[in-house]
């Protein structure tokens, strides 16, 4: 198709000047051109363009999930976490002995009071009044 309209553009233009008529200026040729460009878009050539895009958002949303999961795993793993008698409390900037108090399950952290005697350390009582583990 491209062929046919530069072949007959070329013999319009050539007709025109066998005639005496003006011949068509470079800036209409090249309009002519472009505008034949523009009429035969190749469809796999748009296709392949629109499939490197979107590799290319892929590509970065691939990034920004790796991103996510890295902060994840960092968050997790600066939680605190209780030994298993819940006498100490781990986290990643070390081992915390919790006596006379234990650790507190749910945030991983030692109880700094308590309400019970069961959130003192075998051997001592907490004193209700003040919240605090006491022998």
């Amino acid at each position: 198709m491209r062929r046919f309209l530069l072949a007959a553009f070329l013999a319009a233009a050539t007709l025109m000047h066998a005639q005496g008529k003006p011949a068509v200026s470079n800036v209409q040729v090249n309009r002519n051109a472009n505008l034949a460009r523009a009429i035969q878009v190749d469809p796999v050539v748009v296709l392949q363009h629109q499939v490197a895009q979107l590799q290319a958002q892929v590509k970065e949303l691939r990034r920004q999930l790796d991103l996510v999961v890295k902060d994840a795993n960092a968050a997790r793993n600066s939680i605190p976490k209780c030994s298993a008698d819940y006498r100490q409390s781990s986290s990643p900037s070390g081992t915390r002995e919790c006596e006379p108090y234990l650790c507190d399950a749910v945030s991983g952290s030692c109880l700094m009071s308590c309400a019970t005697t069961s959130d003192c350390t075998p051997g001592t009582n907490c004193n209700m009044e003040i919240g605090r583990c006491e022998r």
